[in-house]
């Protein structure tokens, strides 16, 4: 029997690459196996293009046409998130920042969208990883 398993194009919590430090990149690219939907901010470009990945949407606070860019009014975490919601209507969001808890608590109150915030090389939500 396989262990394999099938995954339907939305299925999977979009991720959303706010911080990425160094000891967390390993979770990423065990998640991106799953093919979520992938946004970050353009200051990861050259980390993506090291792993050949090629993000769904890159965050930009500048008008444009490009199809790979999400053009936000102000690069504020909030601001992206409720961009994302509005525009790509995700599933939940796996969130690679770093905050503390409280502004974890207050980021996650303003939202009606599943948040889930990854630090440091594990899940908040056990289970979450394979």
């Amino acid at each position: 029997m396989s262990s394999h398993y099938f995954v339907k194009e939305g299925q999977e919590p979009l991720i959303l690459v706010h911080k990425l430090p160094k000891d967390m990149e390993r979770v990423l690219l065990e998640l991106l196996e799953w093919n979520p939907t992938l946004v970050s901010y353009t200051d990861y470009a050259v980390f993506f293009m090291q792993e050949d990945i090629i993000p769904d949407f890159f965050v930009t606070d500048q008008e444009t046409d490009l199809r790979s860019m999400l053009s936000v009014s102000d690069l504020e975490l909030e601001t992206v998130i409720k961009t994302i919601i509005e525009k790509l209507k995700p599933r939940g969001i796996s969130l690679f920042t770093v905050l503390d808890q409280v502004e974890e608590k207050k980021l996650k109150s303003q939202f009606d969208t599943e948040i889930r915030a990854i630090y440091n090389g594990f899940v908040e939500y056990q289970g979450f990883c394979r």
